[in-house]
């Protein structure tokens, strides 16, 4: 009887990691994950071998993740001697599809091959592993790992996976930013567009031009308010509030990203937004007046944060700018911005004009193709090709520009026809780190039907930090919304299913906890609408981000908890009398987000989403 019972459960236990095409919680979904029969076990007591065409600093990088995360501290081996390995190969026979970034795992029988082309398909390959071992090992050098038997084969849908940080409204550090580096890298984005100048500071130091940093990176201190309705500085303020990335600490950043097989794009913003570089250098604005970094100010009319563009000595500086930026980047492009311009200062600027009757320009954005073109040649000579925001597209397109698409898909549509590569980053649909509703963000597809596909080279999670003050506060706007991007520039559109992510993600959350990272609780904050007309007593539905949430509320004004009433999907009809809904969520028994109350009075009921939501 035992050995038969022994026997069923053998047999249960079997089924359960029997031929399935589960994902035990990978972001961003594999393009194939099948969990086999049986299971496999490393420890310290197995063996490592990684190929020997792998640099050393990958080999150890290996080495000390594994340790770190799984407690299992491996010492190369050069000859496989031991049952129990894991082995890293690049493939001698590459594989066409997997290309240089895919990779493939196969765990049976106490063995781990992870094999890619490239080097790069290996990292990739090791940060699956590493959500893996997340999951399946109890963090002990004497238990060691015991996952299932599994074959993963995987590789991107999107070449350019870009993630963007403003440093300029808010600084952020030096280990800020490699902390980032290794967050991003984890969920396989690739390229780190880096916002290091625009109207409230210059964040990277130019050794010809000591300015830049020594006024442009400073400004007067604010704290609290709304960013850009501050105050202004007063008269003999002081600018202490700032900081700016050495030359040895950019070098550092971009060494590190490319061990981590990130590609750092630096944005130079002009011709506007360049109000630090203005009150560094006050002769390269049409006004030549005397101009300060902004606090966070709103700007007028008499703030020129315009370059002007018929101006020699623009170009001058530009070119020793960006002479020193092509040194320290090694990357084919600069992003040089392009965005909202305004005409006002070119329009009364008798240089401007003069400028325009000598090339027959006869619009601003005329003008602003002739800085472009401009800019671009500078940058050509150097090496580079330009990337700008969608705004680069007024007047004549520079040559080999990429237009990053952000208002909407509708310019990156346009450049693709106009035959120039496309980076999506349309704020409307996500892409801006907002707090937008992941279901939604989730679902978009970023190629539209009218485009070229072969233009679109992916996209990018974009982090304006206006009102971002502390890192903390950053990665709470970019988790999880950017695991949510991360799928969308990885993930091929048939493989995405939002219930299975909605899973995995819970994961990903778990490891955010484990290591202290901040991310966004609002996902599970209950998004409550009204059903009803003025006429009708009104009813309320409640509804979340997750299918595993329960919610439990009370119009009593008594805080609910788990002993509360629970709600059950149905319309609530509002009691009689009841002022305030109080509802708070729970996944798997625990409270999570936060408390919220909603005030029943009618003009209160009034800003509640009309039945929407609830019923999609």
């Amino acid at each position: 009887m035992k050995l038969l019972l022994c026997f069923i459960f053998a047999f249960i236990y079997a089924v359960g990691f029997a031929q399935s095409t589960e994902n035990p919680g990978i972001i961003p979904q594999p393009v194939s994950v099948s969990i086999l029969v049986g299971q496999s076990n490393f420890s310290s007591a197995s063996s490592l071998y990684i190929d020997e065409a792998v640099d050393e600093y990958f080999k150890q990088y290996v080495i000390d993740v594994i340790a770190k995360s799984a407690g299992i501290h491996f010492s190369l081996s050069t000859v496989q001697t031991k049952k129990s390995f894991i082995r890293l190969e690049i493939k001698q026979n590459k594989n066409p599809i997997l290309g240089k970034e895919g990779y493939e795992i196969k765990v049976a029988a106490n063995s781990m091959v992870i094999s890619a082309n490239e080097t790069n398909g290996l990292f990739y390959g090791i940060q699956t592993l590493l959500q893996l071992i997340d999951q399946y090992s109890k963090g002990s050098k004497s238990t060691g790992l015991f996952m299932p038997n599994l074959s993963i084969v995987d590789y991107p849908r999107f070449a350019w996976r870009g993630y963007m940080l403003d440093v300029s409204r808010h600084f952020f550090g030096k280990d800020a930013v490699l902390k980032l580096i290794d967050e991003m890298s984890r969920y396989k984005f690739n390229v780190f567009h880096w916002h290091l100048t625009d109207d409230q500071g210059w964040r990277l130091e130019i050794k010809n031009l000591r300015n830049l940093t020594q006024t442009g990176a400073w400004r007067v201190p604010r704290t609290g308010g709304k960013f850009e309705y501050l105050e202004k500085p007063g008269p003999g303020e002081k600018a202490t509030d700032g900081g700016f990335y050495t030359q040895k600490d950019i070098i550092e950043i971009v060494a590190y990203a490319s061990r981590h097989f990130i590609t750092v794009i630096p944005e130079i913003d002009v011709p506007a937004h360049s109000l630090a570089f203005i009150a560094s250098y006050p002769n390269i604005s049409c006004k030549q007046l005397p101009m300060f970094v902004s606090p966070g100010s709103p700007l007028t009319d008499s703030d020129d944060n315009v370059l002007c563009v018929a101006n020699d000595s623009t170009y001058i500086l530009l070119d020793k700018i960006f002479t020193e930026v092509a040194e320290l980047f090694p990357g084919k492009y600069v992003h040089i911005g392009g965005d909202e311009a305004a005409p006002i200062f070119w329009d009364s600027c008798s240089k401007c004009k003069k400028l325009k009757d000598q090339f027959g320009l006869k619009t601003s954005a005329d003008l602003q193709a002739y800085f472009m073109q401009k800019v671009s040649g500078l940058l050509k000579t150097k090496g580079k090709d330009i990337i700008g925001w969608e705004e680069i597209m007024h007047g004549t397109l520079a040559p080999g520009a990429i237009v990053e698409s952000w208002t909407s898909v509708v310019a990156g549509i346009k450049a693709a026809r106009l035959k120039h590569y496309v980076i999506m980053s349309p704020w409307d649909h996500g892409f801006y780190m907002d707090h937008s509703k992941l279901e939604t963000v989730y679902n978009f597809e970023p190629l539209p039907v009218n485009m070229d596909a072969a233009y679109l080279l992916g996209g990018e999670a974009c982090l304006w930090t206006e009102q971002v003050p502390t890192f903390r506060e950053a990665e709470k706007h970019y988790w999880p919304q950017a695991l949510v991007l991360s799928e969308m520039f990885w993930t091929s559109a048939q493989s995405k299913n939002f219930s299975g992510f909605q899973k995995r993600m819970i994961k990903s959350l778990e490891y955010f906890d484990k290591k202290q990272i901040n991310y966004s609780t609002r996902i599970f904050d209950p998004i409550i609408t009204l059903a009803g007309d003025q006429a009708a007593q009104k009813q309320i539905a409640i509804k979340s981000e997750f299918d595993s949430e329960v919610f439990y509320y009370s119009f009593d004004n008594t805080e609910p908890d788990h002993y509360s009433s629970r709600y059950t999907g149905e319309f609530l009809r509002i009691p009689k009398g009841a002022t305030q809904l109080k509802v708070r969520g729970y996944q798997d028994e625990k409270p999570v987000g936060k408390l919220i109350l909603k005030n029943l009075a009618a003009d209160s009921l009034a800003d509640l989403r009309l039945p929407d939501v609830f019923d999609q």
